[in-house]
This record gives C-alpha cells, sequence and structure tokens, in this order.
C-alpha cells in the first residue's frame, strides 16, 4: 500500500506540474491563439438553437451558399437499409407542430418523402414520444418514404419507443449520436468554399465535441494520456484515482455544504440536493430553502453533464403547483435582471 501510495503522489505531481506549464503556455501564446475562445459561448446554445444550426445547414437554399452539400453528405451517411429517396426541392422546418401539439424538432420534405429530426443533446425523453412521430409519420408519408432520426448519445428507451411497437414504426427510427454528427460536420468541412462559413462549422463542432460529448480540449487531452501512459508507475495512479472518484466527490461536496451551512447559520436556511449530483447528471444541482413553507427556493445547477454549465436561479419548490403566476412570475424575472444585468438569462418553470 506504502508503495501505491508513493506512486500516486508522485503521479499526482507530475499532474500539478503539467498542469501548471500548461497554463503558462495559454497565457504566453493567448494574444495570438486564444485557446479558450469559443464562439458559441456567446450565444445562448440550447436545444433549439443547435436545431436552427443543423436546419440552417441542411437548407439547399440556406445562405450558407453551399447548395446541397450538407444534405447530400448527411443522406450519404445513413445505412444502406435506410437508402432515402429525395428528388425534388427540398423544404425544411424547426419546431414543426403535429396535430397532437408535439413540436418535431426538424422536418425535412422532399416531393413525398419526408425525413424527421428529433434532437435530444440534453433533455430527458418524453412519453412516447419518438413512438408519436413515428406514427404520425407513418401514417402522412405512404410506401415507407420517411424516416426519423433519433439525433441523441444515449440508446432509444423503451420509455419513448416501446419495443413491442409496429415494426413499420421501429424499423423507420434511425439512432444517430452527436460523436457521428461531428464527423458529418468535419467531411462537410473540406468541402467548403466559403472561409466564414467553415469557421461557423468548427466552431459548431468544437461546441457539440466539449458541452454535448463531454470531450476535453484535443491538444491538452492527447497530452494529459501521454503523460499517463508514460510509464506503468502512471497508468496504476490513475486507475488507482479513478476507483476512488466517487469517494472524492462526495467528500468534497459533503465540505462544501458544510461550509456553505456554516455561512448560511444566521439565515436558519436548509439546503437540499439532488441524489444524482455525485453522479455528474445533466440539470441536477442543490436548493436553499429559507423555510419549508415557502413557495420558491434558490437554486444553483450545473446545466450539462460532468460538472458543466454551472447557473443559478429561483425555481418553484412546490410540487403542487404548475400554474404560472402572471403577475408574480415576470415581478421575479424583473428583479432578477436588476440584481444580475450582465447575466444571460432564460426564464422557465
Amino acid at each position: 500500500m506504502d508503495k501505491q501510495a508513493g506512486e500516486f503522489t508522485r503521479f499526482l505531481s507530475h499532474i500539478s506540474v503539467w498542469d501548471t506549464l500548461n497554463h503558462q503556455a495559454k497565457e504566453r501564446y493567448r494574444s495570438k491563439l486564444a485557446p479558450d475562445f469559443r464562439l458559441f459561448d456567446l450565444l445562448r446554445c440550447n436545444e433549439m438553437t443547435l436545431s436552427r444550426c443543423l436546419a440552417f445547414l441542411l437548407d439547399p437554399k440556406g445562405t450558407h451558399g453551399q447548395g446541397e452539400l450538407f444534405l447530400s453528405k448527411f443522406l450519404q451517411i445513413l445505412p444502406e437499409n435506410l437508402s432515402f429517396p429525395c428528388s425534388g426541392e427540398a423544404t425544411i422546418f424547426t419546431e414543426y407542430t403535429m396535430p397532437d401539439a408535439r413540436r418535431l424538432d426538424i422536418l425535412l420534405t422532399c416531393s413525398n418523402s419526408a425525413i424527421g429530426i428529433e434532437n435530444k443533446p440534453w433533455a430527458e425523453d418524453q412519453l412516447l414520444q419518438l413512438y408519436d412521430y413515428a406514427k404520425w409519420m407513418n401514417e402522412r408519408y405512404t410506401q415507407n418514404h420517411w424516416l426519423l432520426i433519433y439525433l441523441c448519445n444515449n440508446e432509444i428507451g423503451e420509455k419513448t419507443l416501446p419495443s413491442d411497437s409496429n415494426p413499420n414504426l421501429k424499423d423507420g427510427v434511425f439512432p444517430f449520436t452527436f460523436y457521428r454528427f461531428v464527423e458529418w460536420l468535419e467531411e462537410c468541412s473540406l468541402h467548403v468554399t466559403a472561409l466564414q462559413v467553415r469557421v461557423f462549422i468548427d466552431e459548431l463542432a468544437q461546441f457539440i465535441r466539449e458541452q454535448i460529448n463531454g470531450e476535453s480540449n484535443m491538444d491538452e487531452q492527447s497530452e494529459l494520456t501521454q503523460l499517463i501512459l508514460s510509464s506503468p508507475e502512471n497508468i496504476r495512479a490513475t486507475f488507482l484515482a479513478a476507483r476512488s472518484l466517487r469517494n472524492i466527490k462526495s467528500q468534497m461536496w459533503r465540505k462544501f455544504s458544510d461550509n456553505l451551512l456554516n455561512q448560511l447559520i444566521p439565515l436558519e436556511v436548509n439546503i437540499e440536493y439532488d441524489p444524482e449530483l455525485l453522479d455528474g447528471k445533466k440539470e441536477i444541482g442543490f436548493d436553499i430553502i429559507f423555510h419549508p413553507g415557502d413557495r420558491f427556493a434558490l437554486r444553483w445547477q450545473f446545466e450539462y453533464s460532468n460538472y458543466r454549465g454551472f447557473c443559478f436561479g429561483i425555481v418553484n419548490h412546490n410540487e403542487v403547483e404548475h400554474v404560472k403566476d402572471a403577475i408574480l412570475y415576470p415581478q421575479i424575472r424583473s428583479a432578477m435582471n436588476q440584481c444580475f444585468p450582465y447575466v444571460s438569462e432564460e426564464g422557465s418553470d
């Protein structure tokens, strides 16, 4: 055990030195390379924004000026048994409202054929969501001239498309990951002739890698990987750290909670943590409740998985209350904007 502890200590020392040198290198070349600049960090990039970006690229008439480049490359990556007949002029819609009031993120129609895209970078599946989309498309577009793409890094779940669904519906649903999405963007970028469009594609791909796929900076990731693989001792120390990671997170959150409670003793508040906080899931965090009977609470949470996208706000803590107060909610938003005028905001339930 002493030997393992020694290896682990030396490994952490190596990591610390590497991190310091990496930070110094960034500072030295920051003005010329801007290594941490991300265009999409300046935008409120949510699910709807991603859908608009994808629809913009797939539209042959889009202002990107590349014609059918993106659409043709997109159709080429579909498996041969899911080849999609697309002849004639394509029309594309975002947030397409169906008869049952469900809204399909993207709908691309081409003569008597259609492709639907359900974009799920972070949000949870709704009950029978893919089933309802597939059923509607199957009824509207005959001869199986339809395809429903499930854009998500998770597998298709029983909740959204039950396993006992009609085979015609299940066969028309195609899972497509954001990892494959990035590969499609990179392939298209090689053939784009407009520099500003290529920059847009590269920035979009970078955003998806980091904020959806959870990848770190590729150069830093490669350097760190080489450091880990440089010796058997470093490899063993890495696995030792990985096995202890959950306990490390648990102790850090417990220490944070204790410190926060000590700071808030004069206010006599209660803090409630989401059970999944240790797992780094998306949309998890903690609430500060000033009184058990309060309708609202202060909340801090991570918008994305792996503790990314930290945000804060006021939430409805009363589970029974589902209807927004037409007067109170605008007042809350106005007060938040006055207190934090330079913080981007997004209202929700």
